[in-house]
C-alpha cells in the first residue's frame, strides 16, 4: 500500500513537472506570439522593467538597422519623421499578418519616433493601426528640448570655463592693481601665502584624481585663462569636452549619444568628426529644438488627432540637479570646498593685516585674494542652478527637468487625461541618464528610489495600457 501511494505522488510529481515546462517552454510562447513589444532606442535597463509587467508579450528585437542619428539615409528638415516611416514599414512588413497587439514603447528620441510612427501607421495602415494598444515614451522631447538651442549650451559652456579658471566680478574689478600690489611684498611672504595655496590645491588634486586626469587639464585652464574672448569655444576641445562631460560622467560608451547632442546643438561639425555623420547629429539636433519644422509636423491637430486613436503614457524625469550625479557632486564640492579654503586663509589674513596702517597693502592683496576665491566658490557652487537656467531657456532654475529636458515639454502635446487615454507618470529621482545606462551614476542616496520609481511606472503603464477603461 505505502508502495503505491508514493509510486502514484512521483507520477503524479512528474506529470506535474511536465505540464509546467510544457506551459511555460511552448504553449505560452506560442500564445504571446501575437502580442509583441516594440523598444525604440531601448535599453537593458528599460527593457528588464517592462519585461516584468508586460508578460503576456514578446520583447521584439529591432534586427534591423535603427540607427539613432538615421545617418542611413537622406537628410531633410524632418529626418526623424522620415527615419520614423522606414521603421514601420520594416515593422508592418514583418508583422502585418500575425500580430494581435503591439506595443510602442520610446526613450529620447525613440519616443518622437513612435508618436510619428503611430501617426503614420494610423494614416496609411488603419486595419495594422487598430491592433496597437497603445504608445509609451519616456523621457522624451515631446514639445522639445532648450538645451539643444546653440545659444543655451553656449552659455552654459561659457559660465563653466569661467568656473574652470577661477575669475569673475572681483577679478576683473581691481585687476589693473594686482601687480602694483604684488610689488609691495617681499619675496618671504609671497613664497609663504604660495606654499599654501600649494597644499590646498594639491590636497584637491588628490581628491579629484579619481574623476579627472589632473594633468592632462592643466593645460586646457591655462588656455582658458589666455583667452577672453570666448571660453565655451575651448570646451569643443578634446581636453574641454572630456573636463565638462566628466560631470555627467557619460561621455564614453552608452552614454556617447549625451556628448554628440550638446556637440550637435553647437553646430559643432569638427568636434562630430566633420563628415556626413556630423551633419545628421546636427540635423536631428536641430529636430529637437521648440518649434522645429519636424515637432511643428508632429504636434499640428491633423497629426495629433491620428495618435489620439491610441492610449498614451509619458514617464517624465524631473532629477535634473547635476549634483545628484555621483560625478558631478564630486567634483562640484572638491572644488568648492578647496576655494572655501583659500578665501578663509587670506580673509583671515586680510583682518590680521588690517589692523595695522604699515601693513595694508599685505591685507589688500589678502582681501583681493581672498575676493576672487569667493567667486570662484559661489560660481561653483551656482553650476547646477546655471545649467537648470539654460536647460530651461532662461525661465527658471528649478531642478524640474532631467538634464536635457524640461518636464512641461515632456508631456504629452494634447494631454486628453486617464480617463479618455492619457497618463503621465512623474518620477523624481530619474534623469535622462538612467532609462540609458541604469542607476550606478545617480548618488548612492537616490539609487534605490529611481529603481524602485522606474519599476512602478512599468507597473503604471502596463495597467493603463492593458485595461479595458479608455
Amino acid at each position: 500500500m505505502r508502495k503505491n501511494i508514493k509510486k502514484y505522488i512521483k507520477n503524479y510529481l512528474r506529470n506535474f513537472i511536465t505540464m509546467f515546462l510544457l506551459i511555460c517552454l511552448i504553449i505560452a510562447p506560442i500564445m504571446a506570439d501575437g502580442k509583441k513589444v516594440y523598444i525604440v532606442n531601448g535599453s537593458d535597463f528599460i527593457r528588464s522593467y517592462f519585461k516584468t509587467y508586460f508578460k503576456n508579450y514578446i520583447f521584439a528585437n529591432l534586427d534591423w538597422n535603427e540607427d539613432y542619428w538615421a545617418s542611413d539615409i537622406n537628410i531633410s528638415k524632418k529626418l526623424i519623421w522620415d527615419k520614423s516611416e522606414q521603421l514601420a514599414n520594416y515593422i508592418y512588413q514583418k508583422e502585418g499578418s500575425t500580430l494581435e497587439s503591439l506595443v510602442l514603447i520610446g526613450f529620447s528620441q525613440g519616443g518622437l519616433r513612435v508618436r510619428s510612427m503611430a501617426q503614420y501607421f494610423q494614416e496609411k495602415y488603419q486595419n495594422f493601426a487598430s491592433k496597437i494598444k497603445g504608445i509609451i515614451v519616456i523621457d522624451s522631447p515631446n514639445m522639445g528640448g532648450y538645451i539643444a538651442r546653440k545659444e543655451n549650451i553656449q552659455n552654459f559652456c561659457n559660465y563653466a570655463g569661467d568656473c574652470l579658471i577661477g575669475t569673475g566680478i572681483c577679478a576683473t574689478s581691481i585687476i589693473g592693481i594686482y601687480g602694483l600690489l604684488v610689488s609691495t611684498l617681499s619675496n618671504e611672504e609671497l613664497s609663504e601665502w604660495e606654499k599654501s595655496e600649494e597644499n590646498i590645491s594639491l590636497f584637491a588634486q588628490s581628491k579629484l584624481s579619481s574623476f579627472l586626469d589632473i594633468e592632462n587639464i592643466k593645460e586646457y585652464i591655462n588656455a582658458l585663462k589666455n583667452n577672453e574672448i570666448d571660453k565655451g569655444i575651448l570646451l569643443k576641445t578634446n581636453c574641454g569636452r572630456n573636463l565638462l562631460f566628466k560631470l555627467f560622467n557619460v561621455n564614453e560608451g552608452k552614454g556617447k549619444w549625451f556628448y554628440e547632442i550638446f556637440n550637435g546643438a553647437l553646430e559643432d561639425r569638427a568636434a562630430l568628426g566633420n563628415n556626413d555623420f556630423a551633419d545628421h547629429v546636427i540635423e536631428v539636433t536641430k529636430e529637437f529644438r521648440p518649434g522645429s519644422e519636424f515637432l511643428n509636423y508632429l504636434n499640428n491637430d491633423e497629426n495629433l488627432e491620428l495618435e489620439k486613436k491610441f492610449k498614451r503614457v509619458a514617464l517624465i524625469g524631473t532629477n535634473g540637479n547635476l549634483k545628484n550625479l555621483e560625478c558631478g557632486k564630486n567634483i562640484i564640492d572638491i572644488v568648492t570646498l578647496s576655494h572655501f579654503g583659500l578665501f578663509s586663509l587670506y580673509l583671515l589674513n586680510g583682518l590680521i593685516y588690517s589692523k595695522s596702517i604699515f601693513t595694508w597693502n599685505k591685507a589688500i592683496y589678502c582681501f583681493y585674494k581672498s575676493g576672487l576665491n569667493f567667486v570662484a566658490m559661489v560660481q561653483w557652487s551656482a553650476l547646477p542652478s546655471k545649467f537648470s537656467y539654460c536647460v530651461t531657456n532662461r525661465r527658471s532654475n528649478s531642478d524640474d527637468h532631467d538634464l536635457l529636458i524640461p518636464k512641461e515639454n515632456q508631456q504629452l502635446p494634447g494631454f486628453r487625461g486617464e480617463e479618455k487615454g492619457d497618463k503621465h507618470i512623474y518620477m523624481s529621482a530619474v534623469n535622462h541618464i538612467v532609462p540609458s545606462v541604469g542607476v550606478d551614476y545617480l548618488i548612492s542616496s537616490l539609487r534605490d528610489l529611481a529603481k524602485r520609481q522606474f519599476d512602478r511606472a512599468a507597473f503604471d503603464s502596463n495597467e493603463f495600457i492593458n485595461s479595458s477603461n479608455q
